[in-house]
């Protein structure tokens, strides 16, 4: 969780995942997002919705055109990992 601070104070977010998960359909996806189901399937929707939120609920999907949640989710960084795995 955001811990207090402004989505405006978020200059970035890096996260890694596992390299084999990187290239799934959709899990790359920038805002802005047209659907549920694109947001679910966008790490990036994902990240920012837990940051905000604290965790995340079904509920949040639906919250898809979120200004607050698709601004801090451009500036969510993925990178691929060969060192991570599940």
């Amino acid at each position: 969780k955001l811990a207090g601070r402004r989505v405006s104070e978020i200059a970035f977010v890096r996260l890694q995942m596992p390299a084999k998960f990187f290239e799934f359909p959709g899990t790359q996806r920038n805002p802005p997002y047209g659907s549920p189901t694109e947001a679910l399937a966008s790490v990036k929707f994902t990240v920012a919705a837990a940051l905000l939120h604290g965790a995340v609920e079904l509920e949040h999907f639906n919250d898809f055109k979120s200004e607050e949640v698709t601004s801090l989710a451009k500036r969510v960084e993925v990178q691929p990992s060969t060192a991570l795995s599940y």
